[in-house]
């Protein structure tokens, strides 16, 4: 009998209230972002609660695995972008757009995920192997999707693909010099002295009126 489970992002289950923390959303309004994350343990003595301090999760999350409050999914992801693969002891997912062949996902479940992962599939893409030991993160080497990390006022860790979302979570302010190269063009600087660099979506080049 094959143990392993194959599931696609719209059989990815949504979180109940049996065996979770009473209110364990965390106040944030996750819009439409289509996004990934997950939180670590905190230091010291379990915590429940909600907020960022407790064992909370995003509102509308889906389970990446078993629990919610270890991994999740946010946002509409079709089926050739989201799949995991989860066996009695081990969950492997792989995450963006790659071409994911599932024969790989079920032998990475079998014998774990060696840190070649991240280049045997065609594609931009993130490998997460969740397990009850740890929740290990491959990420794109190409950095076409990032994955970006913070800390929770207790001390566990995030980790997620939106770091809007991640800030969001944490209450974190926004950072003005972020906000500000974001708003204002680059400079039109080059590594060569007579050399330029031509701002985002500026013209190439304009006729010469006759």
């Amino acid at each position: 009998m094959n143990a392993l489970s194959f599931t696609g992002p719209s059989s990815l289950q949504h979180p109940t209230s049996w065996g979770a923390p009473e209110n364990p959303t965390w106040e944030v309004e996750t819009m439409s972002v289509r996004w990934f994350g997950g939180r670590g343990t905190a230091p010291g003595p379990a915590r429940t609660g909600t907020g960022c301090t407790g064992a909370g999760f995003p509102a509308g999350a889906c389970a990446l695995g078993r629990d919610v409050r270890t991994a999740w999914v946010c946002g509409d992801w079709s089926s050739s972008q989201a799949a995991t693969v989860q066996g009695p002891h081990r969950t492997v997912a792989g995450l963006g757009r790659a071409r994911c062949d599932v024969a790989v996902l079920e032998h990475w479940v079998r014998h774990g995920v060696p840190d070649s992962a991240v280049t045997a599939l065609a594609g931009a893409y993130t490998v997460v192997e969740i397990t009850d030991e740890a929740t290990v993160v491959l990420t794109d080497p190409g950095w076409v999707q990032p994955v970006y990390t913070a800390a929770t006022a207790d001390g566990a860790p995030l980790w997620g693909s939106s770091a809007v979302a991640l800030a969001a979570l944490i209450g974190a302010n926004v950072d003005d010099t972020w906000l500000h190269a974001h708003l204002h063009p680059a400079p039109s600087t080059a590594a060569g002295p007579a050399t330029g660099r031509r701002s985002p979506g500026s013209p190439q080049y304009r006729p010469v009126p006759a």
